[in-house]
């Protein structure tokens, strides 16, 4: 197998991946789960795993941040939270033996530019800028495109609706390839 190949969880469908390998599924689901196992003992979520194979090493990138305080306020993870959560998933990634080859595990934060993969994301950021794009062109007074920025709206009936600069567009979920929020510097 070479190249690079790789299980992004979660995801925001499962028929988006049908050339996926179902062992590295299998592996990339069973990872996750650990890592929500650990991060919830730092009151935190994971946003984000990553499980791939680069230049012959396999490597889990685990993304993790703070959840909201009780008033829903965003807070962030600190370096001292990563380090204890990488620390858990190393011991129940070897206590579980979830990985049968050697690999690298990382864990950080999401970053300035968050990913957003599940549904919760489209309506907990709504009022944010953001970047999306989709796995076709999508008609638009502009003509066709794949990539959208702008204000998010939120999630409304499968359609991630976004505040763009012309108007409101409305993007079928199915079609969101990859979300992120985004910032003007």
């Amino acid at each position: 197998m070479g190249g690079l190949w790789s299980m992004v969880l979660p995801v925001l469908s499962d028929q988006k991946n049908p050339n996926r390998s179902p062992l590295m599924s299998d592996i990339a689901q069973k990872v996750e789960a650990l890592a929500i196992q650990a991060a919830k003992t730092e009151d935190c979520e994971v946003v984000e795993v990553i499980y791939r194979r680069e230049g012959g090493v396999y490597v889990v990138r685990v993304a993790a941040d703070k959840l909201p305080d009780d008033q829903g306020q965003e807070r962030h993870i600190s370096l001292d939270e990563c380090g204890s959560i990488s620390r858990q998933i190393s011991s129940l990634l070897d206590v579980h033996d979830v990985i049968p080859n050697a690999y690298h595990l990382e864990v950080s934060s999401p970053g300035i530019e968050r990913p957003l993969i599940k549904d919760g994301d489209f309506t907990r950021f709504a009022g944010k800028l953001v970047e999306i794009r989709t796995y076709q062109p999508m008609d638009t007074e502009s003509g066709p495109r794949k990539k959208f920025r702008g204000t998010l709206l939120g999630l409304q009936e499968a359609m991630v609706v976004v505040a763009e600069a012309n108007g409101e567009v409305r993007i079928p979920w199915e079609q969101v390839a990859k979300a992120h929020l985004t910032f003007d510097f």
